[in-house]
């Protein structure tokens, strides 16, 4: 397989990044990465490189664009770039539709994902930062001489950073930041397909599959019909028409199955710590049952919700930790 970081793999660390026959393009691209990086902290050559990360949150939207941006920063910028991912390893299973998709971008996220526990010094020894789904540098980064360099972000924009990022692109409304990296690998070379279905995984979720009259705005519509023929999803269908237009009508189908694997996952996690939140924050069953009626799974929850009732504590420790890491509507919605 062909090297694909602007990096030397370095010797010390050959056993770490031995590439694997089923190895992605992609997940050979992170872990040369993520063990390049760490020898250049160890060096003192930090500052060589440029940290990209999404929001605190971690959500797919986040995940996604920072892996694209850091892979089309190295490709076509020439600019050594690792994503950083904003929490430990032992929390990515928290999120459910993330572990799917890394699935089906062949990434072991163990082995190729930069997460916080990779780096536990902060703030970090490199002075660049590139931004994807939130447009202000968290001060856990901020030191004297960091500069973002980048912003990519569909949130409101708190005009930060406009003296430093080249680019800086916030766009409100867009369904999802992914639409927004996306336009940038329009011309990035030999663009890996999972590269393309890992973005396209996160517009699926967060425009519900570009449904209509919801958060999907005419640029999600757009990076959906650049990446579907470029994606693994293409492999699905009997022939690729030359209109990428004409190809979006005909991958619909697998396009609407992803959308709704996706949805499958994340309501599962979602019910997971909605249920754990409710029964250890309440005495009285009537919370239990609004969660199980809106959750549509009454026989599996009341099952779970009876074999831990009466483990109070942990499930007390466990709901502030899931209110302190997930999603503040995870938990308004029951």
């Amino acid at each position: 397989m062909r090297r694909l970081s602007v990096f030397r793999k370095p010797r010390d660390h050959a056993a770490a990044t031995t590439t694997t026959s089923d190895q992605s393009n992609l997940s050979h691209f992170l872990q040369l990465q993520k063990v390049n990086y760490l020898k250049a902290v160890d060096q003192g050559q930090a500052k060589q490189w440029t940290v990209v990360m999404g929001n605190e949150a971690g959500d797919l939207d986040s995940l996604a664009s920072a892996i694209a941006y850091a892979w089309y920063a190295t490709n076509t910028r020439k600019s050594l770039t690792v994503p950083l991912i904003q929490s430990p390893h032992a929390d990515l299973p928290l999120r459910a539709e993330n572990l799917h998709t890394l699935a089906l971008a062949g990434i072991d996220p163990g082995r190729d994902l930069l997460c916080l526990d990779d780096a536990p010094f902060l703030p970090l020894p490199s002075d660049k930062f590139a931004l994807v789904d939130h447009n202000t540098l968290n001060p856990r980064f901020a030191h004297p001489g960091a500069r973002v360099i980048a912003v990519i972000d569909h949130h409101a924009d708190e005009g930060n950073h406009i003296d430093t990022a080249d680019p800086r692109i916030v766009a409100v409304p867009t369904g999802s930041c992914a639409s927004l990296v996306a336009p940038l690998l329009r011309d990035a070379p030999d663009t890996p397909s999972e590269l393309a279905t890992l973005l396209l995984a996160a517009i699926c979720i967060d425009t519900d599959g570009l449904k209509l009259g919801g958060k999907a705005e005419q640029a999600d519509r757009d990076a959906v019909a650049l990446l579907l023929p470029r994606s693994t999803l293409a492999q699905q269908q009997p022939s690729s028409p030359t209109r990428s237009t004409t190809f979006a009508t005909a991958a619909e189908p697998a396009l609407q199955r992803l959308t709704a694997e996706l949805q499958a996952k994340k309501s599962m996690m979602r019910l997971s710590w909605g249920e754990v939140r409710l029964v250890a924050v309440n005495d009285d069953d009537v919370p239990v049952f609004a969660a199980v009626v809106h959750c549509e799974c009454v026989q599996q929850v009341s099952l779970r919700a009876e074999a831990v009732e009466e483990e109070v504590e942990p499930l007390v420790e466990l709901a502030a930790k899931a209110r302190k890491l997930l999603s503040v509507d995870c938990f308004d919605r029951f």
